[in-house]
């Protein structure tokens, strides 16, 4: 499987990587392979899949790596490190802000694991350190194709 991993620092924006991934796993493992890969930790890995046309799914911990098809575009998002008061930081890989993935959506259309965090935690409230993540679909195809 292939990922591109997008760095939050100036010093390297991104990095493709092919991975090896079991045949049968959590995206939680294939989150921990991206995070070796990339040098940083798991809990700042966050997985999306994205094509030309825009951002398609996010992918939970508990989503099945049978869920991500060969030819699907995978990036890693590198989150900043999380900081909270009491100097502990949850575990999540799933973010508010992004749908989730259809493969495992709830009654209402939404499954969100009890260790969710949300995506504004990520944020280092006691730096100047700046994420902008900006996702942008298009409508229609072609010449008539609008942002």
């Amino acid at each position: 499987m292939r990922v591109t991993l997008v760095f939050s620092t100036k010093g390297q924006r991104y990095l493709r990587v092919g991975l090896a991934v079991p045949l049968i796993g959590s995206i939680s493992c294939l989150r921990a392979m991206v995070a070796e890969e990339g040098k940083t930790m798991p809990d700042q890995v966050v997985l999306s899949e994205l094509y030309a046309t825009g951002f398609q799914r996010s992918f939970s911990d508990d989503d099945d790596l049978t869920s991500i098809a060969e030819s699907d575009v995978v990036y890693a998002f590198q989150a900043p490190p999380l900081h909270t008061r009491g100097g502990s930081t949850r575990i999540s890989g799933f973010h508010h802000s992004l749908p989730s993935s259809p493969y495992t959506s709830g009654p209402e259309g939404k499954r969100i694991p009890p260790s969710t965090t949300l995506s504004s935690e990520f944020l280092n409230h006691g730096g100047s350190t700046k994420v902008l993540l900006v996702i942008c679909n298009t409508a229609g195809s072609g010449q008539q194709a609008v942002r």
